[in-house]
Parts: structure tokens; C-alpha cells; sequence
């Protein structure tokens, strides 16, 4: 299986100019990760999620 997921925009001086959007540490968006991926059906080869488990299309 292989799945690409979006850890949202985690709090890092890399994201400071992303200021306005919703910021995560990087251990809840490890957390979302890890959550998001037990809950993927048995074969989502192929696609792109984002850390709340929505599909992101590429």
C-alpha cells in the first residue's frame, strides 16, 4: 500500500509566513496522521489524504 498524506500546516518557522491558516504542532499532526491511516479502507493505494482523512485530488 502506498498513500501520500498532508499534515496540514504544522507549527515551524518554516510555516511562519502561513500565518491565518489553522497550525498544528508537529506531535498532533503526527498524532492526525497515524489516526487517519488506521482508518483508510484496505486498499487506498494511490491517493493523496489529508490529515482529517478527506481525499485531497491531484
Amino acid at each position: 500500500m502506498m498513500v501520500s498524506v498532508h499534515p496540514g500546516t504544522v507549527r515551524t518557522k518554516l510555516s511562519d509566513p502561513s500565518q491565518g491558516h489553522k497550525m498544528v504542532s508537529a506531535e498532533e499532526a503526527a498524532i492526525s496522521i497515524i489516526d487517519t491511516l488506521d482508518r483508510l479502507p484496505a486498499d487506498p493505494s494511490g491517493s493523496f489524504v489529508v490529515y482529517d482523512g478527506t481525499e485531497m485530488l491531484w
